[in-house]
C-alpha cells in the first residue's frame, strides 16, 4: 500500500525532461502539478499529473512567481518546486526567499548557479579547482571574437553563454536542436557568431575535444540539504542528436571510477545541494576526461533511473521536506533509454553519412531497456507524440508538394 503525500510537488518545465519526473513521482503516489510554460500535449498528457500553462519565467518572471504562487495557495501544505530547466532552476535562484515562503525545495547556493548556468563561469569554477576543462573564452561582439582568433586552435567549438538561448522556440525553428556547433576556420568562426548573435550576441568558442558521439558521459548526482550523501549514476552517451553537437538519443547505464570521483570531488568543492547533471567527454588522443558543463537540474533522460532503481525525483521531494529517503541499491550497467523521435532523427543521419547501418542501429536495442515516450502505465503521452509526428509529417509533404507545382 503506497503512503498517502498531502505536500504536491510542482515539475517546472515540459517535454521528455518533465514527463521523466511527473512519472517517478506519480508512480509513488504523489500528488504533482506539471507547470508548463510552452505547450506541450505530450508530457502535458500524463496521468500521473494536472497540467498547468504558466506565464513566460523569463519574459514575464512577476506573472509566474504569482502564478505558482496562486496555485499554493489553493493547496494546504508547502509545495516541493523540482526545476527540470536551466530557466526555472533560476527563476527559483533569484527569488528563492519569496519562493520559501509557500514552498519546499532543495538547489544549490544561489552564487553556484549563476556560475554554473554560464559557459564562463563554470570554466572559471573549474580553472579554479583544477578540474580539466576545454579552453574558453567569452564574446559579446564581433571584435571580441577577432581579438581572441590568434589565440585558438582550429577546429574549435561555439556555444550559447546561455544555454536556455538556443533551446527556444525562435532559435530552435532556424537552427534546429544544437547545443554546440564545430567550426574549422576563423572565417566560419565569424559567420557562425554573426549568425547567432541575432539571438543573443554573448557566446563562448571553446577548444574543441577530439572524440566520437560515443565519447561522452552524463553524471547524474543528488546531494542532499546536509551535503552528507550524494547518490551517482552515469550514462555513457552512444547517439546524440543532431549528431556530433546536439544531445543524449540513445544511452546505457555505465560506472567509471574516474568520473565519479571528478565529480564528486568538484561538487563537495561548491558545496552543492539538489541535483546536478555533469558532462564529460573522453579525448582519446590525450587520453583523458574533460568536464564540457554541469547543469543543475534534472536532466533528458532523468526516467532512465527510475527504471534501474534510482528514483531521484522522489528522493528530491523527500529530502525537500525534510523526511529520510532509502539509499537506493547500485544500478546495472548496460541498461538503455532511448527517445523514439531523436533517436531516429540521429539514425538516418548517421546512415547518411556511412557511420550506422540499420542493422546496426536494430541490434543496438538488444537487451533491457526503456522508451522516453512510451509506458504502459501511461500511454497518452505516447499517442499525442504520435499526433504530433503525424502532424509534422504531414505539413513537410504539403510543403514538398507547393515546391513541384511551383
Amino acid at each position: 500500500m503506497k503512503t498517502a503525500y498531502s505536500a504536491t510537488a510542482f515539475v517546472l518545465g515540459e517535454s521528455i525532461n518533465a514527463l521523466g519526473v511527473v512519472k517517478a513521482l506519480g508512480r509513488q503516489g504523489v500528488p504533482t502539478y506539471l507547470i508548463q510554460s510552452l505547450p506541450d500535449p505530450v508530457s502535458g498528457a500524463s496521468r500521473f499529473a494536472t497540467a498547468f500553462q504558466a506565464p513566460d519565467p523569463i519574459e514575464q518572471t512577476e506573472a509566474y512567481l504569482q502564478y505558482l504562487e496562486s496555485l499554493q495557495d489553493g493547496l494546504g501544505t508547502p509545495g516541493v518546486l523540482l526545476p527540470t530547466t536551466d530557466v526555472t532552476v533560476m527563476v527559483i535562484s533569484q527569488h528563492r526567499e519569496r519562493l520559501a515562503r509557500r514552498f519546499k525545495f532543495v538547489i544549490p547556493p544561489h552564487e553556484v548557479i549563476q556560475k554554473v548556468t554560464s559557459k564562463e563561469g563554470f570554466y572559471e569554477l573549474a580553472l579554479q579547482y583544477q578540474l580539466p576543462v576545454p579552453r574558453t573564452f567569452a564574446a559579446e561582439s564581433v571584435e571580441d571574437v577577432q581579438r581572441v582568433i590568434d589565440q585558438l586552435e582550429f577546429p574549435c567549438a561555439i556555444k550559447p553563454y546561455y544555454s536556455h538561448v538556443w533551446r527556444s522556440p525562435e532559435f530552435r525553428r532556424r537552427f534546429g536542436r544544437i547545443q554546440i556547433v564545430k567550426v574549422d576556420t576563423p572565417e566560419a568562426l565569424l559567420n557562425a557568431y554573426r549568425q547567432f548573435a541575432v539571438y543573443d550576441s554573448r557566446m563562448v568558442i571553446q577548444e574543441f575535444i577530439q572524440g566520437d558521439d560515443d565519447c561522452e558521459y552524463s553524471l547524474h548526482t543528488y546531494t542532499s540539504r546536509d551535503g552528507q550523501t550524494m547518490i551517482n549514476f552515469l550514462a555513457h552517451k552512444i547517439r546524440l542528436d543532431p549528431i556530433h553537437h546536439g544531445s543524449a538519443a540513445f544511452i546505457e547505464t555505465a560506472h567509471d571510477g574516474e568520473i565519479f570521483r571528478m565529480g564528486n570531488a568538484f561538487l563537495r568543492h561548491l558545496g552543492y545541494r539538489g541535483m546536478s547533471s555533469f558532462q564529460f567527454k573522453w579525448d582519446p588522443v590525450r587520453e583523458k576526461y574533460f568536464a564540457i558543463e554541469l547543469n543543475p537540474r534534472f536532466s533528458l533522460w532523468n526516467y532512465l533511473e527510475p527504471s534501474c532503481g534510482v528514483n531521484y525525483p522522489f528522493i528530491n521531494y523527500l529530502d525537500s521536506l525534510g523526511e529520510p529517503f532509502d539509499i537506493p541499491p547500485d544500478y546495472p550497467d548496460g541498461v538503455k533509454w532511448f527517445s523514439i523521435e531523436r533517436d531516429l532523427s540521429a539514425f538516418l543521419a548517421y546512415r547518411r553519412e556511412g557511420s550506422l547501418t540499420f542493422w546496426q542501429w536494430i541490434r543496438s536495442y538488444r537487451g533491457p531497456k526503456v522508451c522516453a515516450e512510451f509506458s504502459w502505465d501511461d500511454p497518452a503521452p505516447f499517442f499525442q507524440f504520435l499526433r504530433k509526428m503525424s502532424k509534422r509529417a504531414w505539413n513537410a509533404l504539403i510543403k514538398r508538394f507547393r515546391k513541384l507545382f511551383r
